[in-house]
């Protein structure tokens, strides 16, 4: 429905007002306000080239609200969510009455934040064009926030959320006879509801919203509900009622010249088994020789379906660019589509350790998203693979310093710390009762989203792995998640004790023995660490908790992903840095083990080594072979340049443990 703002003739706003978009169309005159009325209504028809055009020969008085129209055309362009925050930004910072253009210009911005994948920003500034919409009495503006809002919602994982928003804006909309826009938003719910794997609710909704566009003639809205539809029955087994669907939406697609919705069916057909390579060749014609980026990873995905069985090594390379791409555009539920298929192909090939990985990320993703649809999938995966998920994955909880805020997420108690990228607190998890250590990570501001995501899946692995470790001597990692604002937080154990660093004292250890035998139980930890393929890549003495009875716990392992600067710096500590670390190689464990040699002669001597006076180090040190009488000499050993001269975790722990004895 057309939100005025804009001062239009009387008849114009009526067209607009009641959704007349194709009469509008049609208008001949070339006055200013009709060249603006036809750019709205091309826009609503998805005409986008013919819509810019005539937007942009708006007058100066209308030039204000043909910028926002344009803005939103925008926001489909490869770089337009960035360009479009920019320019409303820019706009809204001197604009600060209530205004319906402001309304729907905040909405813009909330958009263009959530394109970005800024989840925070997009809520404040949805939450502005909600109310501003309310106070002026715009229910139509409203219901179109809400929407949005029900979006950023199921994308943050707060069904409920999502659910209320999706539910408010349908009845608004019931309220002032927009059936247009309720079409919208019972397709939104049906979409919504797939996802949740509640395939009843969603055809419910879908069936709804499809008798909407077939009565109001909307025969692009009645291709895309059908290919929905045929989704959820595949979905269910009913792969002939799939077929039929589709083939009534391909038929309408190619009636009206929806090119890009031709293309998807085409490939939704192929993958059906009945005349797979004609709906595939018709696939690669549509999209033309040189696909966009998003066509070529769907044609990608597709082939690799259809290869599975007889080319087992090219459908594996392809599912692995798919995997990659979908994880880099936001598209989750490709993407779990994807890993799952790719951990089938890897497992029949023997790759058993990559099909964990890619089962364990899909997991992750379904659980981040909240998308169970793929629960029984996965949990068969799971199951063939003997897999067992060690860190609960989170999203949509708050995070807050009062008991009101918080019903099933943490409650801050005090702020421990914080650095450049993090701040720790000490919260209280409501819903499990117990005290964590809640560490709340700023990603945004030092990455870009592709980048962010791919280090946080890192961090996700190496954590997993190391939680299944189960060492005393390694902090339990409680969850993983994002809040209420999509803020990425990890949740851990909270250890009520000191660091490493604050038993140095700065002077020579004055027991040795203490020295070797604490060192001992974080050797230990370490091998732990290193048998389930995890380098800790940032060990410090700030990173070793002392608990109240004295014993060591390693913390952060895997935050190392998280706090280096898109691998302009090696991750970690430079001062603990092994040379290799220095000159930004693949890390490996004997990375642990050079900055766990400098921890120990730190600690042992009161200050580290300068590079003029490294310690003695025994150059015929190979695998425990070589005859080490001090723990100096061990120290030396640790700290030899050359990284396969270095002792393992477990031989330092042996060696350790008889010096303290």
């Amino acid at each position: 429905m057309w939100i005025a703002t804009a001062r239009l003739p009387a008849a114009l706003e009526g067209e607009l007002a009641a959704g007349r978009f194709a009469a509008l169309v049609n208008l001949k005159d070339d006055d200013a306000s009709t060249a603006f009325a036809r750019g709205v209504a091309l826009a609503n028809l998805g005409r986008t080239r013919e819509a810019r055009e005539a937007l942009q020969k708006a007058p100066p008085d209308l030039a204000d609200a043909a910028a926002v129209e344009i803005g939103y055309l925008d926001l489909n362009t490869p770089d337009g969510p960035a360009s479009v925050a920019a320019k409303m930004t820019a706009f809204l910072k001197p604009n600060t009455e209530k205004s319906l253009l402001v309304a729907r210009a905040h909405h813009l911005l909330g958009t263009a934040q959530f394109r970005r994948l800024r989840a925070g920003d997009a809520l404040d500034a949805l939450t502005v064009a909600q109310k501003t919409y309310r106070d002026l009495g715009c229910e139509a503006g409203e219901a179109q926030v809400l929407d949005t809002l029900g979006m950023v919602h199921q994308w943050l994982g707060n069904e409920t959320g999502a659910l209320v928003s999706y539910a408010h804006s349908l009845a608004l909309k019931t309220r002032i006879g927009d059936r247009l826009g309720s079409a919208i938003t019972l397709g939104n719910l049906g979409r919504y509801c797939a996802m949740l794997g509640r395939s009843a609710e969603a055809s419910g909704f879908l069936n709804l919203d499809l008798r909407i566009a077939e009565e109001s003639g909307d025969m692009r809205g009645v291709a895309r509900v059908s290919s929905d539809l045929a989704e959820i029955a595949r979905d269910t087994g009913d792969f002939a009622a799939a077929r039929e669907k589709l083939l009534t939406a391909l038929a309408i697609a190619r009636d009206g010249g929806l090119s890009q919705l031709q293309f998807e069916i085409e490939l939704n057909l192929a993958t059906l088994g009945n005349d797979a390579d004609q709906h595939l060749n018709e696939a690669r014609q549509l999209a033309g020789a040189n696909p966009s980026g998003f066509d070529k990873l769907l044609l990608d995905w597709t082939e690799a379906k259809l290869m599975a069985a007889t080319d087992r090594t090219k459908a594996i390379a392809l599912l692995s660019n798919a995997v990659s791409g979908f994880r880099d555009a936001d598209i989750p539920a490709l993407e779990i589509d994807a890993r799952l298929a790719l951990a089938e192909l890897l497992l029949g090939d023997k790759q058993r350790s990559q099909a964990e990985r890619e089962t364990i990320m899909a997991l992750k993703r379904a659980r981040e998203r909240n998308l169970p649809r793929y629960r029984v999938r996965i949990g068969e995966l799971m199951e063939r693979l003997s897999l067992v998920e060690g860190v609960a994955e989170e999203s949509g909880k708050t995070i807050d310093d009062k008991p009101s805020g918080t019903v099933d997420g943490y409650l801050v108690r005090e702020r421990l710390g914080g650095g450049a990228f993090a701040t720790v607190y000490r919260a209280f998890d409501v819903e499990r009762a117990r005290e964590v250590a809640l560490k709340v990570f700023d990603l945004e501001s030092r990455y870009a989203r592709a980048e962010r995501d791919r280090i946080m899946d890192s961090a996700r692995l190496d954590m997993e792995a190391a939680n299944r470790a189960q060492h005393p001597g390694l902090v339990k990692i409680f969850a993983i998640g994002r809040d209420a604002r999509g803020n990425a937080y990890l949740a851990v154990e909270f250890i009520a004790g000191t660091s490493l660093r604050e038993r140095f004292g700065g002077k020579p250890a004055h027991d040795p023995k203490l020295v070797c035998s604490t060192l001992a139980d974080v050797a230990e930890a370490l091998t732990a660490l290193h048998a389930a393929g995890v380098v800790h890549r940032d060990l410090k003495p700030e990173n070793i908790m002392m608990r109240p009875d004295g014993s060591p716990v390693i913390v952060d392992f895997g935050i190392a992903h998280i706090a280096g600067t898109d691998g302009t710096i090696s991750r970690g500590t430079p001062e603990y840095f092994s040379p290799e670390q220095a000159r930004g190689e693949p890390s490996t464990p004997a990375d642990d083990m050079y900055a766990f040699g400098m921890i120990l002669f730190e600690w042992l001597n009161g200050s580290r080594p300068d590079a003029a006076h490294r310690p003695e180090h025994k150059s015929s040190w190979l695998g425990g072979r070589a005859a080490t009488k001090t723990v100096q000499e061990l120290s030396g050993a640790l700290l030899d340049p050359r990284a396969a001269n270095r002792p393992t975790a477990s031989e330092a722990a042996a060696l350790l443990r008889s010096f303290a004895a």
